[in-house]
Parts: C-alpha cells; structure tokens; sequence
C-alpha cells in the first residue's frame, strides 16, 4: 500500500490520490497504521518532487512523470463537475461487470479439471486470443498503455490530431473506436491475470479509465464547443480524471 501510494504521488503529484488509491487498490481490510505509513510515504514522495522541481528550474513532472500532462491553471467550470460524476459513474458500472467477468473466469478455471491442471497450455492460449484481438483488426490496440494515455491525455481532439500515435478517428469512428479499446482491454486484462504469470493490472486500469473520460470528454466538446463562460472544454483532463 505504502509502495503503491508513494509511486502515485510521485508520478500525478497528487498525495492526497495516492493516499486513497493505494488503500482501495491493495488493501484488503483497513488499519490506521497503514494510513500513517501511506500518508508519510505519498507526503515525503511530493515534496521530493517538488524540491526536484525547484533545482531544476522546470516542472519535476517534465523529466520524471511517466505521465506528464499540462492543463491551464482554471482548467474546467464548475458545471463540469456533474460531468466529472459522469465518468465516475460510468467507470463503477464498468468496474463491477469487470469482478464479475473475472469472477465468473476464475470459477470456470476451477470447475474445469483440463483447464486448471494444464497451466502452460492456458497461458499459451491465452496469450494467442490477447494477441488476435489486440493486433489484426485495429490500429489502436496495438500500441503500449503509455503510447495509449499520451494520445488521451492530449488537451486538443483526437480527430485528425497529428500528434496522437494511433489512428482513433478512422472507421467506423472515433467514439466507436474508443469503446472497442475498452472492451477488448477489459477482456483481455480478465483473462490474463488469471495466468500462472505476471500479467500487469495496473496499466489497462488506468488506459481504460481514461478512455472513458475521453469518450465523455469529447462528448462534452461537442456540446460546448466554445467553452463554457470563458473557460475551455479540455477532453484531456476527463481523461484524467477517468484513468484516477
């Protein structure tokens, strides 16, 4: 918890994120000793962070963050916020069909004698239907998750946007697009953390989180598309707050 505290403070420069983060991610029952330890740890992360920063001359994030991002200081209006609930929303409905997804993987793993005694022949398999989902048929399936968050997080739309790395706009479209990426990234995440390996939850958490905040993101740009009272709509930031 501590660990995983710290990394998200250093990486987001958000202590208070990693703090809460860390408990609702790693720890199975709550003690207030590992609330001292979290807030210490995310506490001594941020302020490292921010000295760096001061020596430098420039935004620790610029050379350390795995996952810089620049918004404008007053980034969103206040009537934003409802859309900000929107994404948690959404993100909760999501991740409760995932549990039950991998739920309902594990349980069939357990009542299959073949399957449950025959692990290399699973993890083969799996990694051959993570690869044909995640490379024949789209662009944007392909890449890694930080090539991924790097086009998300991009303040400008993905439509026709030179600096995204993926091809998010072509057919059938981009908010089409966007959904397939959840749903192979969800299916897939399920299956391969039931191998006998190492499979990485952390990053297809966080890339699918965001591409729900980018879906209503750009939902909102086009609603608004000059902004809100003088401030402007950044699809970027509900991507964000979606991967948070």
């Amino acid at each position: 918890s501590v660990a995983c505290a710290i990394g998200v403070s250093a990486t987001y420069g958000a202590p208070i994120g990693g703090i809460f983060f860390s408990l609702e991610v790693t720890a199975a029952y709550f003690l207030r000793s590992g609330f001292a330890k979290c807030f210490i740890g995310s506490l001594t992360a941020a302020i490292v962070m921010k000295t760096l920063s001061i020596k430098i001359g420039k935004s620790a994030g610029y050379y350390f963050s795995i996952f810089y991002t620049h918004f404008d200081t007053i980034s969103y209006h206040p009537v934003e916020l409802f859309f900000f609930a929107l994404v948690g929303v959404i993100g909760g409905i999501l991740g409760q069909l995932f549990v039950r997804m991998f739920e309902t993987i594990v349980l069939w793993r357990r009542g299959n004698k073949i399957v449950s005694q025959s692990n290399y022949i699973y993890s083969v398999v799996i990694s051959f239907g993570a690869c044909l989902l995640s490379f024949p048929f789209w662009n944007f399936t392909r890449f890694s998750a930080l090539s991924t968050l790097h086009d998300l997080y991009l303040n400008e739309p993905l439509q026709n946007n030179p600096k995204s790395n993926a091809d998010w706009d072509v057919y059938p479209g981009l908010f089409f697009n966007l959904i397939i990426y959840i749903i192979v990234k969800m299916v897939v995440c399920a299956f391969s953390i039931t191998c006998p390996m190492p499979s990485g939850m952390y990053s297809p958490v966080l890339s699918t989180g965001a591409c729900v905040g980018r879906i209503v993101g750009e939902i909102v740009l086009m609603l608004f598309p000059d902004g809100i009272r003088g401030t402007h709509i950044t699809p970027g930031g509900y991507a964000v707050v979606g991967a948070a």
